[in-house]
């Protein structure tokens, strides 16, 4: 999930070969509105099969937690990523936030 153009998230998935089982991949352009609105993680749950509340949608930007939490997601903020250093993730609201990829583990045998 990107807000990225189809023209671009397509070269980029093909050059990640563990991105090759990916069951959805979704653009900025694959639905009519991107992020934060809920449509392009509607879109990728439909597609993938399950219901929104059975997501959990991980961020690391604010518009991604608004866009989870208006999808009917529980949401994640991560610390790490694009985030520049004057963004504090504990102002989005996040259902959990981590520091580390390997933080969501725990989260998962959570639920």
């Amino acid at each position: 999930m990107t807000n990225k153009s189809q023209r671009f998230t397509t070269p980029l998935v093909k050059q990640y070969s563990i991105l090759a089982n990916a069951s959805a991949v979704i653009s900025g352009d694959t639905t009519p509105h991107s992020k934060p609105h809920p449509a392009p993680l509607l879109e990728a749950a439909k597609r993938i099969g399950v219901l929104p509340n059975q997501c959990m949608f991980v961020g690391d930007d604010e518009r991604d937690v608004q866009a989870g939490r208006a999808a009917g997601m529980l949401t994640v903020a991560a610390s790490y990523g694009y985030l520049s250093d004057s963004k504090n993730v504990s102002h989005w609201r996040a259902d959990f936030e981590i520091d580390s990829p390997i933080e969501l583990l725990k989260i998962l045998k959570l639920h």
